[in-house]
């Protein structure tokens, strides 16, 4: 039976663990680069009269900023940087998840930003598929895929790569860039 490896396991150059931070390194710099135009965008946006609720906002997008920051100090452990990770997209989807209650609870905020609601609503799926492959990664999970007589071992880079999969969706459907950039 064939198996499929990841080519640092080939005796290649660079060993596994050098791979694995390459791609947290990788994935954390991305998904900053992302929640930098988020913030920009969020911020940018006419005040509604919520002006309290803005500045607590901003006070806790600094917090995680700095957990972020904690999780890349880290990067030359992968797995607790990866766990690090994993307490912060928790966290944020909490926080998400207590906005969305907050604006389905004023009949009127749940009708007039229904589509705000939805996009949230999104933001929470899409952390909790973070949440689901970072924990997969921290755990060492490895799941075995057989075709035929091909055997594909998905775990370690494979879950980090798919990091980069949902970071792509996440700034897809959140329009994370600049509008002059496209």
């Amino acid at each position: 039976m064939k198996t499929i490896q990841d080519a640092s396991d080939s005796g290649g150059a660079i060993s596994s663990g050098h791979v694995d931070v390459v791609l947290i390194s990788a994935f954390i710099v991305m998904f900053c680069l992302k929640e930098t135009f988020d913030d920009f965008k969020h911020f940018a946006e006419k005040p509604d009269g919520r002006e309290r609720h803005r500045y607590a906002g901003f006070i806790v997008a600094v917090f995680f900023w700095i957990i972020l920051a904690v999780a890349g100090f880290f990067v030359y452990k992968p797995g607790i940087s990866a766990l690090i990770l994993c307490a912060f997209m928790a966290m944020t989807t909490i926080w998400v998840g207590i906005h969305v209650l907050e604006m389905m609870m004023d009949a009127n905020r749940r009708e007039e930003e229904s589509g705000k609601i939805r996009l949230r609503v999104t933001w929470i799926i899409i952390n909790c598929s973070y949440l689901i492959v970072l924990i997969a990664y921290v755990l060492g999970i490895a799941i075995s895929i057989s075709r035929g007589d091909t055997l594909l071992n998905v775990s370690g880079k494979w879950f980090l790569g798919g990091l980069f999969v949902i970071l792509a969706y996440d700034m897809w459907i959140s329009r994370s860039y600049p509008a002059e950039a496209v």
